[in-house]
């Protein structure tokens, strides 16, 4: 009986260091699903904000008012993710606007992790200057 408990105890440390090392960079998982998913927008914009619909109120209302007084600036590209529908962002922004060039709607959910702390706040990614990716910071307005 000692040996399974003991067995047990070896088994769940040594899975929680393993989780410990595989712990995901999220610079890197946007700058990989940006290159896989949006190769065609990375060379364009200088500037992208991801917006999840789901989570910290406050700070998706932020957003959204970020979004209305930059949408037209073409320097940004605003990915929308984790939707509970299109039909509430199409309500509150229009048709029109979800259509722009510099507007896309992620409803794979690609640029959402659930364990990602920030994934679930405003993003906003800015091209480094050796222009091998974004690095990312939250949307502080």
């Amino acid at each position: 009986m000692i040996r399974i408990i003991i067995t047990v105890l070896i088994t769940c440390f040594l899975f929680s260091l393993h989780s410990c090392n595989t712990k995901r960079d999220y610079g890197q998982y946007l700058n990989r699903q940006l290159k896989l998913h949006c190769f065609s927008y990375t060379g364009t914009y200088d500037t992208i904000v991801i917006i999840p619909r789901e989570g910290c109120n406050a700070c998706i209302n932020d957003a959204n008012s970020f979004f209305e007084k930059n949408r037209y600036n073409d320097s940004y590209l605003f990915i929308f993710t984790k939707l509970s529908t299109q039909k509430e962002l199409t309500i509150l922004f229009g048709e029109e606007v979800l259509k722009a060039d510099n507007v896309l709607i992620d409803k794979k959910n690609l640029f959402y992790l659930f364990d990602e702390p920030d994934s679930h706040y405003p993003l906003i990614l800015t091209k480094e200057m050796d222009n091998k990716g974004y690095s990312y910071n939250q949307l502080n307005l």
